[in-house]
């Protein structure tokens, strides 16, 4: 009979510490959930500003187009290095006008 009793005695127990591992996992798996929610959210929060930027951006380049190529200019805008560079063989009035004498 002690035998029966040592064995429902360590059965109970291995029960007991089953149902407390699984509780403990239970928990984990809540305390992971909870994360993921935040992060979830995190990310929606992200995306909408990316949307925001990616919104803010089209403006922009819809702005360069528009001062690029443009009624007044329709062959668009040209740095100022290009314009000398296409200059640069041409003769400066300013030049000409003054007396250089040496």
């Amino acid at each position: 009979m002690a035998l029966l009793e040592l064995r429902n005695a360590f059965l109970d127990e291995a029960t007991i510490t089953t149902e407390i591992t699984a509780l403990q996992i239970l928990d984990g798996m809540g305390i992971i959930s909870a994360d993921v929610g935040k992060i979830s959210s995190n990310v929606t929060g992200i995306s909408s500003q990316l949307d925001g930027v990616a919104t803010q951006l089209k403006w922009v380049s819809s702005q360069v187009s528009d001062v690029v190529r443009s009624p007044d200019n329709p062959e668009g805008y040209r740095s100022e290095d290009c314009h000398r560079a296409r200059c640069k063989n041409q003769r400066n009035p300013i030049w000409d006008r003054i007396a250089l004498h040496t």
